[in-house]
């Protein structure tokens, strides 16, 4: 089941964070999650290609045992 909730990133403990990342164009304004994708962008194999996943275990800057990063391809490619 997923369940979508609004959390502080440092201080609450969190199993699993997805995070979606666009390809070409930031969507994310929150430092601790900035630096995360930054970190995934440095991966070469997630570069935030549409239904491109990397997955982070125990990631510095955040209390979430894993984050999942999901590329949604192009920033005009989206709807709402």
């Amino acid at each position: 089941m997923l369940h979508l909730t609004t959390v502080h990133l440092k201080r609450e403990k969190i199993k699993t964070l997805l995070v979606p990342v666009c390809q070409d164009k930031p969507i994310h304004k929150s430092p601790p999650l900035v630096a995360l994708i930054e970190q995934a962008l440095k991966l070469k194999e997630f570069k935030g290609k549409k239904d491109q996943e990397v997955v982070l275990y125990n990631p510095q800057g955040i209390a979430a045992e894993r984050v999942m990063l999901r590329g949604l391809g192009k920033a005009e490619a989206l709807d709402a």
